[in-house]
């Protein structure tokens, strides 16, 4: 009797065992094809977007692409299979013809009507310049047209109110989420981090100045001789962005030619500029060893849209206190501009 009870208790766990094997055998076919079906989705979005294994190449290649020259970065695109949204920008802007333009009003209903390419910016003296988009965003020439990129195994995507990443599996959402309304719609369930935000700039650390000269220029055409103010302007900043896991330490040169029409409008074509500048900085942070670094950029450039020349981006610590201490910075241009600064923080 005893082993009758037995028989029948072995016979239970062997039905038990065998049900169990099936649906392991089923979880692991549906887990790999919700795989594939994943994987298939980011392959057909990964086609026209930059794919970077670490962060550190990306902050390699943002030094390199923004040093390029626009024919050299034209050339860097195409062979990487893929248009910027920065060079999408780029291109609009340069059919731009100021003189069309008789007052603000029309100014600002143009921008308006193009404001995924164009913006107006006001500097801290509230002087209006017609402005890319993203002209001050160090990855502008890494964003697709949907102002995504990829690292790792991280999707990034720039918003107006600042940069979202989440897992590589959520691409197709983050690129049709249109702002941040949608994405907290869309990505309810999903984890995702908020990077630099642009509404909320107490978040990230900025040192940030703009210096300029103008100069009024007598210039000839077929009506005769007329008078035109340029300016040419030289940005410095330094921030210090936070991924989640990293602080970045961005250190920005960034030299533009204007001219003043109804607002600043970016020099088209470019002329001869030439321009120097060292930054001092300083990691105050007694785990990085009170690092200090000095940069020097020397540059001769013929652009129509804003040259970023990115000094040095590097990787640190969480809370890091990188800041700048002092900057020298001088320019001249061909339309008698001239710059000599030398600020101390």
């Amino acid at each position: 009797m005893l082993n009758k009870w037995f028989r029948w208790i072995r016979l239970i766990i062997i039905q038990i065992k065998y049900a169990l094997s099936i649906l392991a055998i089923t979880f692991v076919m549906t887990s790999c094809s919700k795989t594939s079906d994943e994987l298939a989705s980011v392959a057909s979005i990964k086609q026209d977007i930059l794919t970077f294994k670490t962060t550190e190449e990306f902050n390699t290649t943002v030094q390199k692409v923004n040093s390029m020259k626009i024919e050299e970065r034209s050339a860097w695109e195409k062979s990487q299979g893929f248009k910027s949204f920065g060079t999408i920008c780029d291109e609009f802007y340069a059919t731009i013809e100021p003189q069309n333009f008789k007052t603000i009003e029309q100014v600002n209903d143009f921008v308006f009507a193009n404001s995924d390419k164009i913006q107006i910016y006001k500097n801290a003296a509230g002087d209006p310049y017609c402005e890319v988009q993203e002209f001050d965003n160090s990855a502008r020439y890494l964003m697709n047209k949907d102002k995504m990129y990829i690292v790792g195994l991280t999707v990034v995507k720039q918003f107006a109110e600042g940069t979202v990443s989440t897992d590589i599996a959520n691409i197709e959402v983050l690129k049709n989420s249109k702002n941040y309304t949608d994405l907290r719609a869309n990505l309810t369930s999903v984890a995702y981090k908020i990077g630099k935000q642009k509404l909320a700039a107490s978040t990230v650390f900025v040192q940030s100045d703009e210096v300029y000269d103008e100069n009024d220029f007598q210039e000839s055409g077929w009506l005769g001789k007329y008078w035109v103010k340029y300016r040419l302007v030289v940005r410095v900043k330094a921030e210090n962005t936070f991924d989640g896991s990293w602080t970045y330490n961005h250190y920005v040169i960034q030299v533009s030619n204007y001219y003043w029409g109804v607002v600043l409008f970016g020099v088209n074509p470019g002329f001869s500029t030439t321009y120097n500048a060292t930054i001092y900085t300083e990691d105050n942070n007694p785990l990085h060893n009170y690092s200090y670094n000095r940069y020097e950029t020397n540059v001769s450039m013929n652009e129509h849209t804003p040259l970023n020349q990115y000094l040095a981006i590097g990787g640190g610590q969480i809370n890091s206190g990188v800041h700048l201490l002092r900057y020298i910075v001088t320019g001249s241009n061909i339309k008698g501009c001239s710059i000599n600064a030398d600020h101390l923080y």
